[in-house]
């Protein structure tokens, strides 16, 4: 979870909010970036999977 939350942090994200991880080790990450868009990150064993900005 930390090495996604890292990743995360590196795609711009500020606040962390909602965190959901699956049963084959993929984590979703869902906030806000600093100018309040908000930001989803997937992550895989360590690897930005997707990143999803609205």
């Amino acid at each position: 979870m930390r090495d996604a939350m890292v990743l995360a942090v590196a795609e711009g994200l500020v606040e962390f909010g909602e965190f959901q991880a699956d049963h084959d080790g993929r984590i979703e990450i869902e906030d806000y970036e600093a100018d309040g868009r908000e930001l989803k990150v997937n992550t895989l064993d360590g690897e930005v999977l997707e990143v999803e900005r609205d």
